[in-house]
């Protein structure tokens, strides 16, 4: 149903509640498509909450019951936890009591040759209950900044999305000012006669979504230091770049930077030299009071099953490696159903996103689990996951969906997050950064470098030297749908306040594991390929006598990463 007609039956039903008031149709519009109902449907399952809670129930007339229950945003909420509830208790009921005809079952077995599903079957009574093992976890897992994090989309102005993106560049501006020892900082868009150092975020002049050109550079100065002015940005000829040799040097929208160089009065502000923004602490060294830290991992990415079909046989591959190589954790990355799959996108499928996470993930991780005591399972969402409720980046876990079937024990973490692993810290996104970063990076010539640029360095120094889990802004309109930034929850991006010893970051780019600064990165590629990671951490505590950087040096050059092939791809 289009929006205009479901506005028409939403005045319709409710009357003044939502013709007056904005948010509140929003609210119901919102709801709506949700759970894909009507107009109508929605008011009844209004009548029916406020009739449980009470309220007038004995007439139909929106004016009557206007007069005395007004319909709010904070009802609305109420309202959807009301609908959820009676559609989970139905679906239980449904699933428990309904007679299973061989009907059912054709139906439950999925059609192989059209969808790919296989079969599926019935839904499974339920487990009888089991007495709780105790097994302690061979490796402990921590979630950084727990109970921190909030989730309120659609909720913003566009007044605080300008202020946040500001507090980004004031922020990086104070961190370049202190680290260089300068008294202060120039405004590129104001004439000088010496030069300044400038702080400001890349732009591009144009809006068609074309790729950064050295013709098409603007530098994006913040209110408080230049106005918010875009200015066009210039190379002198000889333009190098402090403390690096490298013979070239990237540049994306988004990224913040700080060069020296003026503006002589041409319209341009000419740049001489850019320096370095200042990189994050270095990653903290596990607790001394750890008796060992070394600990295994397997790392695994979605897309978990291959265009071709939903039968997830890359998945149960994976978990019969778990079973033979039994890691001490099991970090596994979304989407776990994807929303980009192509025999989702047709629609040729049969059963629900929720019931296709049940069958093929959620029940084989219980068994997984069982056969395997003492293991960490770690369960991390992408953003295109239809099981998900967020489907924004940052991004919540997926323990806010109801009835996934995952087990008790699985750790679920959002999207990117941060853990101690035996007190190493990793982090982990489902975003697809680097690539992203490849498509929109334009690489400017440094002259007199002496070494060459390592490209997958260079990407993922990016994400560390920005301290952001995606320092792109905007989004591409190709990639948008990938990544859905909302910019009020940038805090949940940020990377900090120091840098991860470990930071995964799958991409569609080919698979690498590198240390850049001080931080481990794997590009573990996806599970539809056939490919994994292996990461096995030495004890820590032998490093830490050597304190400062080298602890970090040798710690890596113990450490063990392993880009692994599923037997059969």
């Amino acid at each position: 149903m289009d929006e205009a007609t479901l506005r028409k039956g939403l005045i319709t039903k409710f009357g003044a509640d939502v013709r007056d008031h904005d948010d509140v149709m929003e609210a119901c519009i919102s709801l709506c498509n949700l759970f894909m109902m009507p107009a109508e449907e929605l008011f009844i399952s209004w009548e029916s909450f406020d009739s449980a809670n009470s309220l007038s129930s004995s007439t139909s007339s929106v004016r009557a019951k206007a007069a005395r229950t007004q319909l709010t945003v904070s009802l609305v909420r109420d309202l959807k936890a009301h609908i959820q509830r009676a559609r989970e208790l139905k679906a239980g009921t449904e699933a428990h009591h309904r007679p299973v005809t061989a009907a059912a079952r054709r139906s439950l077995g999925g059609r192989v040759g059209r969808t790919g599903l296989g079969v599926i079957g019935t839904p499974a009574p339920p487990d009888k209950p089991r007495q709780p093992v105790a097994v302690r976890p061979r490796v402990e897992v921590r979630e950084v900044g727990e109970g921190q994090r909030s989730y309120r989309y659609m909720y913003g102005k566009i007044s605080q999305r300008a202020e946040i993106l500001d507090d980004i560049i004031d922020d990086m501006s104070e961190l370049v000012r202190a680290h260089y020892d300068l008294e202060e900082l120039g405004d590129p868009a104001s004439v000088t006669d010496e030069e300044v150092v400038v702080v400001g975020r890349i732009c591009s002049d144009t809006d068609n979504g074309t790729k950064l050109t050295e013709s098409s550079l603007v530098l994006e100065s913040s209110r408080m230091g230049g106005s918010g002015v875009r200015t066009p940005l210039k190379f002198e000829p000889g333009f190098s770049v402090r403390g690096r040799s490298d013979n070239g040097f990237g540049l994306f929208p988004g990224q913040i930077v700080a060069f020296r160089g003026k503006n002589g009065g041409g319209g341009w502000f000419s740049a001489s030299e850019a320096l370095e923004i200042p990189g994050l602490p270095e990653p903290f060294l596990p607790p001394t009071s750890s008796s060992t830290t070394a600990f295994n991992t397997m790392i695994a990415c979605g897309p978990f099953t291959p265009d071709s079909d939903l039968l997830y046989r890359p998945f149960d591959q994976l978990l019969s490696e778990v079973a033979r190589t039994k890691p001490g954790v099991l970090l596994l990355i979304g989407p776990f159903i994807d929303s980009n799959h192509p025999l989702i996108r047709k629609g040729d499928v049969d059963h629900t996103p929720l019931e296709i996470f049940q069958q093929r993930i959620g029940r084989p991780l219980h068994g997984c689990l069982n056969a395997n005591p003492g293991l960490s399972l770690v369960i991390v969402p992408g953003v295109r996951d239809l099981v998900s409720f967020h489907s924004a980046f940052p991004q919540a876990a997926l323990s806010e969906t109801a009835d996934l079937a995952l087990p008790t024990a699985a750790i679920q973490l959002p999207n990117p997050c941060t853990m101690t692993m035996n007190g190493v810290t990793v982090s982990a996104s489902g975003v697809d950064v680097l690539f992203h970063l490849r498509k929109e990076e334009f690489i400017k010539r440094v002259e007199g470098a002496t070494s060459q640029l390592d490209p997958m360095a260079s990407l993922a120094s990016h994400v560390l030297s920005q301290r952001s889990f995606y320092p792109i802004f905007p989004p591409t309109k190709d990639h948008s749908s990938d990544v859905n930034l909302d910019v009020l929850h940038y805090d949940l991006l940020r990377l900090g306040p120091a840098a991860p010893a470990v930071l995964v970051l799958p991409s569609m780019l080919k698979q690498f594991h590198k240390v850049v600064n001080d931080t481990l990165v794997i590009n573990p590629s996806f599970l539809s390929r056939g490919h994994y990671a292996w990461l096995e951490c030495p004890d820590a505590t032998f490093a830490q006598a050597t304190g400062g950087k080298s602890a970090w040096e040798v710690f890596w050059k113990n450490a063990t990463v392993d880009l692994r092939r599923l037997p059969t791809q």
